[in-house]
Parts: C-alpha cells; sequence; structure tokens
C-alpha cells in the first residue's frame, strides 16, 4: 500500500494559533500524517478500472478508514457512531477530455462507495493537466490522485426553522457562527467551502438542493455580517446525493441534515502563493509573522504549510538553522550526493542539540 508517514515536525519556533476547544481545524489523529500516494493511470479513451486500480482504491479505504455497519452494509449502510469522526476524501482528476474525465471520476466515486466509504465522505474535482502528454492515438491519458480534505468540527448545531431555509439565530447557533467567524478572520489565508446538505424527505417548498442551496447561503451572509471577508469564504449545496448515513432511520437522517465547513487545499495553497507577486503588504513583517502561524499550526494540512513557509522564505523570512536542518532530513532529496542523505535523525538530532548549546 503506497501510503508513507510523516514525521512529526519539530517544536514551533512561535506560539501556535489560539482555537476555540469546541470549534477546531480537524486534524483526524494520525491520518493527515499520512501521504496518499495511490496514483491511478489511464490509457487513452479508457472508461473502466483494471484489477490493479480496484486494489489500489481499497487501499485507500483501508488507509483513512471504512464507515460500513457490521452487518457489511456498503455505501448505503449504517456507521451512525462514528460516521461524523471520518475524514473526507477527495477525488482529483487530471485529464483533457471533459466527458472521459468525469466518467472516470464517477466510476472511482463508485468503487470508493463499494470499498466502504461512506457516499458523503467522497468529494472529487477534475484539473485540466498542465503538461498534456499527446498518446499514440492523439489523445490525453489521464490519472487519478487522492486527498484528504480538512473539515471545520464544532460542538452542537447550526438550527433551521422546520421546513424553511431561514437561519434562526438561536443564542446556541448565534455563539457557534461568531466562534467560526473568528477562527476564520485569524486563518486568513484559509478559503473555505461552505455545504448545505439535507436527508431524502419530500420538502413541501422546493427541492432538496435548493433548501440545501439556501441553507448554506445563510450561513455564508451571516458570517460575512460578522466581518469575514467574502474572498474567505463560498457557499454551495448538494441536496440528499451526499449522505452519511441511511434516510430509513431518524439518527440517518439527522445525521444528513448537516452543514459543513470545508477547507479548499488547493484554493487557499493559490491564496498563499499569489502573494509572492504582491507588491501591496499592510505590514510586511506582519504578513510573515501570520504565515509562520498557520507554518507552525499542526493542524493544518502539511501541504498548506509547507506552502506557508515557502512563502515566508520568499517574503525574506530566515529560518533558524535547526530547523532547516530538520527539513532537509525529511524532504525527499533528489540529490544522491547531498550529505543530508547519509545523515540518519540522531545524528541530526545530536547535531541540533549541540547547536543549542554553543549558540
Amino acid at each position: 500500500m503506497a501510503i508513507s508517514n510523516i514525521e512529526p515536525p519539530p517544536p514551533p519556533l512561535i506560539q501556535n494559533i489560539a482555537v476555540e476547544p469546541d470549534l477546531t481545524l480537524v486534524d483526524f489523529g494520525e491520518t493527515l500524517k499520512l501521504r496518499i500516494t495511490e496514483r491511478l493511470v489511464f490509457s487513452y479513451g479508457a472508461t473502466t478500472l483494471s484489477s490493479v486500480q480496484l486494489r489500489a482504491i481499497d487501499s485507500v479505504a483501508i488507509a483513512i478508514g471504512k464507515s460500513v455497519s457490521d452487518d457489511g452494509g456498503g455505501g448505503g449502510g449504517g456507521g451512525d457512531d462514528d460516521v461524523r469522526s471520518k475524514p473526507i476524501i477527495e477525488v482529483v482528476h487530471q485529464g483533457g477530455d471533459g466527458d472521459v474525465d468525469q466518467g472516470r471520476v464517477d466510476l472511482v466515486e463508485q468503487a470508493l462507495e463499494n470499498a466502504g466509504i461512506m457516499r458523503g465522505r467522497i468529494r472529487s474535482r477534475i484539473e485540466e493537466k498542465k503538461k498534456a502528454k499527446k498518446t499514440s492515438a492523439g489523445g490525453d491519458a489521464g490519472s487519478c490522485t487522492f486527498r484528504v480534505i480538512q473539515e471545520i468540527r464544532f460542538d452542537g448545531s447550526i438550527n433551521f426553522v422546520p421546513c424553511g431555509s431561514g437561519l434562526v439565530l438561536e443564542p446556541e447557533t448565534e455563539s457557534l457562527l461568531s466562534q467560526m467567524a473568528s477562527l476564520l478572520k485569524r486563518n486568513k489565508f484559509h478559503k473555505v467551502i461552505i455545504e448545505g446538505h439535507s436527508d431524502s424527505a419530500p420538502h413541501p417548498f422546493g427541492t432538496n438542493l435548493s433548501l440545501s442551496l439556501e441553507r448554506s447561503s445563510s450561513v455564508k451572509s451571516y458570517l460575512l455580517e460578522l466581518g469575514v471577508p467574502e474572498s474567505s469564504v463560498t457557499s454551495t449545496g448538494y441536496g440528499s446525493s451526499l449522505p452519511l448515513s441511511s434516510n430509513s432511520t431518524r439518527l440517518g437522517r439527522s445525521l444528513n441534515r448537516r452543514v459543513v465547513f470545508l477547507i479548499s487545499e488547493h484554493s487557499t495553497i493559490s491564496n498563499l502563493h499569489s502573494l509572492k507577486s504582491s507588491t501591496v503588504y499592510d505590514d510586511k513583517s506582519s504578513t510573515i509573522q501570520e504565515l509562520l502561524n498557520v507554518v507552525n499550526d499542526h493542524s493544518n494540512l502539511k501541504t498548506i504549510r509547507d506552502a506557508a513557509a515557502e512563502v515566508a522564505l520568499a517574503l525574506g523570512y530566515k529560518w533558524n538553522v535547526i530547523r532547516i536542518i530538520y527539513i532537509a532530513l525529511h524532504k525527499n532529496i533528489k540529490n544522491k550526493n547531498c550529505p543530508m542523505n547519509i545523515l540518519n535523525e540522531d545524528c541530526v538530532r545530536e547535531i541540533s542539540k549541540w547547536l543549542i548549546i554553543l549558540s
């Protein structure tokens, strides 16, 4: 199974971002410390999954944790007890043919569901290949990779008027969204997607899709009123198409009626990299400090932390020598002649200790 552990980072050089105890960027324990390197490669025009690809998909399902019921139910089965504690996985397809690309994504999503991943835990995105490789048939081959999506979790619930779309601003809801706004304003580089979901019960005043869209839009509007920049949040709705549990039980339906806050990894990274070409800063040193907060907050995805570190360096931050050595040790160094490939972790820690003593 092509999954590798990422060693924990060294102690932060600055204080981490303070986050309310009941509103956090969830790291799902060891899940975000795994790099899922399974990659499905498709030949030109291929619209089926091979046995090798199906085994790779099953490896991905095992890695992020299945949520099937004890009786062996599939994607539409149970898992009510722990389904909320499971991460969401994103299927990222790179290709050059829209119809074929979408067909492959549909196949991979169905295979993940068959492997035990609830449909509500699967998302997908299609990217155009940056360097399209022409095949002998004159078209572009494609590939699928997998990423864990980071979610903002909270205690409590966002309440709505029964059978309506308006947001009920009960004290608990106001407090929750106030904390959410505070968190988003502190993490201003993050791009957040607000998702609305419903159960499958008929909606008397419209469709379940329109209901979910209106509810996520209501949440976004309230956050904007609290000062969250509009560029930081987008809203969307999926109706009843992405259930976390079966709609045949009351508990299952209650789990499916939800508003979800997801960190858009690729949008956040793009936002961070845009700072390198920006010439307008309210305070450059303050911007660098905010980037270091992202780097040292270990609840963030490693890819986001890496991007923040790269931008901080581009803006003129001088990294501590000890940190550079530690980072270098855990980088995938392509130059086999580099001395860092010779040193083991114990050796680097010993060097770091003496650097601290000598300094």
